[in-house]
């Protein structure tokens, strides 16, 4: 759902002030706009470590991912609050794995044609979300999400030049049967690169480089004897930002990843053997926003 939600909504920034920008998340008033997302997810999973009549075992997942919605916003209501209307307007996943296509899931069946709601305050957090009664999605945990991603972004003052650091978080795309989502956590570094006239718009390119990681040890429930796990993950890459600081929204973003980590399995079931498993992936994500 990051990946589904974290164009959907609008930036703010106050004029430039001798190469200076004010940058926070609000959205403006009564404006639509069109975004197209694609995300290329790749991942090559190699255990070892088994017995030599076993072999190793090795996987190719391969994962792309493309979506559209439209934004619009309406009037200020009470207390500055705005209404952002978010209709998905397609979406379509390939998946594929060791070379065979695997089966779509429902999500764009769901969400195609259909729009939620977010109601921002004048300072740009999501204090309500309406979510239609036919899609199968919590309300409080898209709420949670958005302003979350709200504090993923660079916000406050920036000069040419100037860098400022955010949390960064990313599920890891890893099977973790009977455990809760894995997640690389870490931080994104921002610089300002330019402030730029496009017509009568001003637009703001940032560069973006990312690094996070993950270490722990988790138990693994399995159906006859128990195994335990430590993973070490790393994830590292590069992107870059273009802000329409005139229209108040993300022109384009590009992010490039690389994701590499071993899991070490210790069982003491003969049905499941111990093992490394070793992972390296890459994920790219272009957005495009068009008005």
């Amino acid at each position: 759902m990051v990946v589904l939600l974290i164009f959907g909504f609008s930036l703010q920034a106050l004029p430039a002030q001798e190469g200076r920008a004010l940058i926070r998340l609000t959205p403006k008033p009564n404006q639509a706009f069109k975004c197209e997302t694609i995300q290329d997810m790749e991942m090559d999973a190699t255990m070892d470590g088994m017995s030599q009549t076993s072999g190793p075992v090795s996987m190719k997942m391969a994962n792309k991912t493309i979506f559209d919605f439209t934004e619009k916003t309406g009037a200020p209501k009470d207390q500055g609050r705005i209404d952002a209307d978010v209709t998905y307007d397609r979406i379509s996943t390939d998946k594929i794995l060791n070379g065979k296509p695997m089966p779509q899931d429902d999500l764009g069946a769901q969400l195609v044609g259909k729009t939620i709601t977010f109601t921002y305050d004048r300072d740009g957090r999501v204090v309500d979300v309406r979510v239609p009664p036919d899609i199968d999605l919590s309300a409080d945990t898209l709420k949670q999400m958005m302003n979350s991603l709200q504090g993923s972004l660079p916000a406050g003052e920036m000069a040419i030049g100037e860098t400022a650091s955010t949390p960064f978080s990313m599920p890891l795309p890893i099977p973790t049967p009977g455990l809760a989502p894995l997640n690389a956590t870490g931080q994104s570094t921002y610089k300002l690169v330019a402030l730029e006239k496009e017509g009568a718009d001003l637009i703001a390119r940032l560069d973006q480089v990312v690094e996070a990681g993950l270490v722990t040890t988790v138990d693994l429930p399995l159906a006859k004897g128990s195994a335990r796990v430590s993973i070490d993950f790393k994830v590292s890459g590069t992107g870059g930002l273009q802000l329409n600081l005139t229209r108040g929204i993300m022109k384009m973003s590009q992010q490039q990843l690389a994701i590499d980590g071993d899991m070490k399995m210790t069982s003491d079931s003969t049905e499941t053997p111990s093992g490394t498993l070793k992972l390296h992936g890459t994920s790219k994500m272009t957005s495009t926003a068009t008005y």
